[in-house]
């Protein structure tokens, strides 16, 4: 998707799905991909992961859905290393992104907070799930990174509902996907996101 001349960074916590991902990176010959085993966040300091025995792909570092799991579910843990992404960015000498994909159970309001400077220098789009172990939370998460893009000059839209978020409606970005991409960087063929027409 990314092109010849593309590279994708994917930065995962779960020392399981690290080895997955590396044995499929391998066996399709992808070689312009760099897996991170660490996480990002808003500063720098090691957190535990409670990972789901029954499915590993449930996980999260966010102190109220990880006691969720505790609760209801056979779970391990494991400490993880986070960092903003901008040190990532400067100690490995990774490219600039153009695109953030961000899907990390709840704590994504974080990861935003840690990658503000990335935000203002090259404005990447951004595709982004809102997460939390209820109702409440979500609304939270949502609201906060929605405040985030906007201070950023963001231009928001819900993919589900197939709406703008705009000042009038921020709590629908309470859960789902959402898409940012920096206001002076939109194509003529994003104004569809301000009429909020579904067409695209």
């Amino acid at each position: 998707a990314v092109g010849e001349a593309g590279r994708v960074v994917a930065f995962e916590v779960n020392p399981k799905t690290v080895r997955e991902l590396e044995y499929t990176l391998a066996l399709n010959n992808c070689t312009n991909v760099t897996v991170v085993p660490h996480g990002v966040s808003d500063t720098s300091r090691d957190d535990t992961l409670v990972v789901c025995v029954q499915a590993t792909g449930t996980s999260s570092l966010d102190p109220r859905i990880r006691e969720r799991l505790r609760r209801n579910e056979e779970v391990t843990e494991v400490l993880v290393k986070l960092q903003p992404l901008v040190y990532y960015i400067e100690t490995e000498h990774l490219p600039l992104p153009t695109f953030v994909k961000i899907d990390v159970e709840g704590f994504e309001g974080l990861v935003i907070d840690g990658m503000r400077s990335v935000l203002k220098q090259c404005h990447p789009r951004l595709y982004i799930e809102i997460h939390g172990v209820d109702h409440a939370q979500k609304t939270e998460h949502g609201l906060h990174v929605v405040k985030v893009l906007e201070e950023e000059g963001y231009r928001i839209f819900h993919i589900e509902k197939q709406i703008p978020i705009i000042e009038r409606n921020r709590g629908e970005a309470k859960e789902g996907h959402i898409f940012a991409e920096y206001i002076t960087t939109v194509s003529s063929k994003s104004s569809v996101y301000e009429s909020g027409n579904s067409t695209t």
